[in-house]
Order: C-alpha cells, then structure tokens, then sequence
C-alpha cells in the first residue's frame, strides 16, 4: 500500500495546474475521517491547488455551478 502512496505523490506532483480548470471535488464525510478530509483540503490549497470541499449530501455539480456562475 504504501508503494501505491508514494506513486501517487510523485504523479500528483508532476501535475500542472491548467489555468481556468475545474478544481477538484472532495466529498467531506461527517464521521471520524473529517478531520483528516480537511487537513487534506488545506495540504492541497497551501499548494496552489483549486479545491471545492462539499458535503456528502451536496450535490457536486451544483457546487461547480454556484462557483463558476456569475
């Protein structure tokens, strides 16, 4: 497990950041993981990151919406 980790860190650091691209959609759950989802949205948008941290019940197109539209 910690092999696939590291892999995927090393892509995620490989990626650009696409002006005007969608942000990433993390779905925060109500239990003990919420903590851990949000320290996670924080480590990405400290990084530069485009990130739209939703409920479990939001709807994630409505969330792109109300972000994109004017």
């Amino acid at each position: 497990m910690q092999r696939l980790t590291d892999r995927l860190t090393k892509i995620e650091r490989r990626r650009r950041v696409v002006p005007g691209g969608l942000p990433t959609i993390i779905i925060v759950p109500d239990g003990p993981d919420r903590a851990q989802v949000l320290a996670d949205v924080e480590r990405r948008r400290a990084r530069g990151d485009s990130v739209l941290a939703i409920g479990e019940a939001d709807d994630p197109l409505a969330a792109l919406v109300e972000v994109f539209a004017p």
